[in-house]
């Protein structure tokens, strides 16, 4: 058994993380109806109470009841208003408009708009581009509206994209924002959501070559499900940016591309929350060539993958870093609404600048189906001030630092099929008070390095 460094078994600390992210999923997921998107069958959800631990089923009703929301709020009624940009304008069409009416717009209209009534659609019917001119406002604004959809449009050069705040329900539906400029200061940013607002993804969704982030969630809730494609490319910071409460939730998703953005591919900070189910097909997750982190979780935020598999690689800096009271988990395939994930997740860390992957500051991950770490600049996997690792079926090779690099009150346990050869400052390195398992079934290419103070348990020898 490993512990952690205040002496609680790991056991005991993943589930209170895991315990947490999952009550942050109810979060995520019941402030879509709160958030009004739901008014007829509210009273359908079951009543929790704050600090409740929930049952994989509780959770999957939960999650079952807002896509059912969602679905029936998808059939609007209202009246049609067409715009041709090339005569008309989007303003003048939405101080028309009522709550359930839809806006089609054909051609590419040079404006911003303020989505200011419920209940509104913009249609692009998938051609149509909105050009902010590089306003100093976001190209498409929803201040606090319900049950507006957006879906077939391309927004660009605004100071943001599209920028939902202060309680925003929204949909997005083949989506794309690009080319959005930071101007005095602010915004560059492909789609932001802020202050309390929901969003659903559907489709193929892409935020590409921002000045700033591709998409921001902070202190907001997002859902992507039944989509082809998630994108986030070429973005001067980071690809996608969780801040304070800011929780994405991606189901049923192909692809997700996060590749050569100026700073992290993937950033959580701030008690966020990313996670992700698929179930038949894996959803396959592409993190490369970013400048720094691959994928970034820190402070007190956790990461959820299943069913997915994923390359993390080229990154200037590490591929996964988790850091401050964070956990990670690669997770098996299991049961979610009634359908069992598959396959395991397997993940590939590869050839980035740094490590591998990183896990420091009381910070904890678990490692199921595939994993691999190679050919990174730095360490395989490091750990460091506290942290702890398990890992399933994992192989580290060829890293120019240490295959496995853990000190300063850490543990690692090596459960079934580990693999660890070929690293060229040594394959295993712990040190200062930090503990070292591992099962049947672990090659270790080179000796084991300690010091006195490690503790070593199911015959682990040390040189």
């Amino acid at each position: 058994m490993v512990v952690d460094s205040v002496n609680r078994p790991v056991e005991v600390v993943e589930n209170e993380l895991m315990t947490t992210r999952f009550m942050t999923t109810l979060v995520m997921v019941t402030s879509l109806l709160a958030s009004g998107q739901a008014l007829a069958q509210r009273s359908a959800i079951p009543n929790f109470q704050r600090g409740q631990v929930l049952t994989a089923d509780q959770l999957n009703r939960v999650v079952e009841r807002v896509n059912m929301n969602a679905n029936a709020l998808s059939e609007g009624n209202g009246d049609m208003h067409a715009v041709d940009c090339s005569s008309g304008t989007i303003a003048s069409a939405m101080s028309q408009a009522q709550p359930g009416d839809t806006i089609t717009i054909t051609g590419a209209c040079n404006e911003t708009v303020v989505v200011d009534k419920d209940g509104i659609t913009l249609d692009g019917q998938g051609s149509a581009v909105i050009d902010g001119g590089g306003a100093e406002v976001a190209v498409i604004n929803v201040t606090g509206h319900q049950n507006v959809v957006i879906k077939g449009l391309t927004v660009q050069n605004g100071q943001r994209g599209i920028l939902l705040q202060n309680g925003a329900a929204v949909s997005l539906e083949d989506v794309t924002a690009q080319n959005n400029r930071v101007v005095n200061y602010k915004g560059g940013r492909g789609i932001f959501i802020s202050s309390s607002s929901t969003a659903s993804f559907t489709g193929t969704i892409r935020s590409d070559n921002n000045q700033a982030e591709g998409i921001v969630i902070e202190n907001s809730n997002v859902v992507v499900t039944n989509a082809t494609l998630l994108q986030m490319n070429g973005n001067g910071s980071s690809g996608i940016g969780m801040y304070f409460a800011g929780h994405l939730f991606l189901e049923f998703v192909d692809e997700v591309k996060v590749n050569g953005n100026g700073r992290h591919g993937i950033f959580l900070s701030h008690n966020s929350t990313l996670i992700t189910f698929n179930v038949d097909d894996p959803m396959a997750v592409q993190v490369n060539n970013n400048g720094r982190n691959g994928i970034t979780v820190g402070r007190s935020s956790s990461l959820g993958i299943s069913g997915a598999t994923f390359t993390v690689g080229g990154n200037g800096a590490n591929g996964l870093e988790i850091y401050g009271v964070s956990y990670a988990e690669l997770s098996g395939s299991f049961t979610y609404l009634g359908k069992r994930t598959t396959p395991e997740s397997i993940g590939v860390f590869s050839n980035n600048g740094g490590t591998g992957v990183k896990v420091i500051q009381n910070s904890h991950a678990r490692f199921y189906g595939g994993t691999t770490m190679n050919g990174n600049e730095g360490n395989g996997l490091e750990l460091s001030t506290g942290a702890t690792v398990a890992t399933f079926n994992l192989t580290i090779k060829d890293n120019d630092g240490y295959g496995i690099h853990a000190w300063s009150g850490c543990g690692v346990e090596l459960i079934d099929n580990a693999t660890i050869m070929g690293n060229s400052d040594g394959d295993v390195e712990v040190l200062f008070g930090s503990r070292l398992s591992f099962d049947d079934n672990v090659i270790i290419g080179g000796a084991i390095s300690c010091d006195d103070t490690v503790v070593k348990d199911n015959g682990v020898e040390c040189s």
